[in-house]
């Protein structure tokens, strides 16, 4: 502030000078940054001016998260399979790319490097990947590159369908006058040829199909038993054969289904996301 005194009296001038020369240092500083800053000094000036917009903080590299799987929708995965990764980067390309995922349970995030791929989305942009192998526990993942960090995704890992138990029911031939035998629990069927073979499955979990399948190339479906649910929402399927010596002939009425003995078999079953158990 300056004061003049004139005559008798006193004519204050005052010259904000300080406050205007704050400001036009505030207004150059501002246009400088501006300048230099571009892309930054914009997308700061937005995040000020609308905080209720949620617009991501500048970055270098930019993580494009439509890009970025698996992703909701294909997140679910059979226990020991392997997980692949993906995702595209624009901007400044760095050298790696890292998935970080936490296994549920675990306080720990772990750290996979990710790899450029030899044929790219397009010219603008740089696919990274890498794959995690056989996976048993489900697990949170985020993707990190240069200075951007992605938002934190999902893969949820489930267990295949297995067997609970396996029963198997015999009725031999009509002329050996034996009654209906239980043929244990172990899944080999040692009967005399003519022999009505029942099995029954419980499986682990809900499935979309269960099949029987010999080594010697038969197969056909088991049928879920639904008047027969347990308390646990497993499933009991079942499906029935005759037991015969090559080249038998079968005498009317007698089962279509029938497997040659000796021979071998498996049970697959199928899940309701498609996936088989482990032989």
């Amino acid at each position: 502030m300056w004061v003049v005194v004139c005559g008798g009296g006193v004519v204050v001038v005052v010259f904000v000078l300080v406050e205007f020369g704050l400001l036009f240092f505030l207004l150059g500083a501002l246009v400088l940054y501006a300048v230099l800053g571009g892309e930054r000094f914009a997308n700061g000036l937005s995040r000020v001016l609308l905080p209720m917009a949620q617009i991501d903080p500048y970055t270098a590299t930019i993580i494009d998260a439509n890009s970025i799987r698996p992703r909701e929708g294909a997140n679910h995965f059979a226990e020991e399979t392997d997980v692949r990764f993906s995702v595209d980067l624009r901007g400044v390309i760095p050298r790696m790319a890292e998935v970080q995922y936490r296994v549920d349970g675990q306080p720990h995030w772990i750290p996979l490097q990710m790899a450029p791929t030899r044929k790219q989305p397009s010219k603008e942009a740089t696919r990274f990947v890498v794959t995690l192998e056989e996976v048993r526990h489900s697990f949170d993942f985020l993707v990190v590159a240069g200075d951007a960090r992605s938002a934190m995704y999902r893969v949820e890992v489930l267990r295949r369908p297995r067997i609970k138990s396996l029963q198997v029911q015999l009725a031999p031939p009509a002329y050996t006058g034996l009654g209906r035998q239980d043929g244990g629990s172990t899944g080999e069927v040692a009967a005399l040829a003519g022999t009505h073979v029942t099995l029954q499955v419980t499986a682990s979990k809900s499935l979309r199909s269960a099949e029987f399948v010999t080594e010697s190339g038969q197969s056909f479906a088991l049928k879920k038993d639904a008047a027969a649910q347990v308390e646990d929402k497993t499933e009991i399927w079942t499906t029935d054969f005759l037991l015969v010596v090559p080249n038998a002939k079968l005498t009317s009425g007698q089962l279509v289904r029938r497997i040659s003995a000796p021979d071998q078999f498996q049970l697959k079953l199928v899940d309701n996301h498609g996936h088989e158990n482990s032989n």
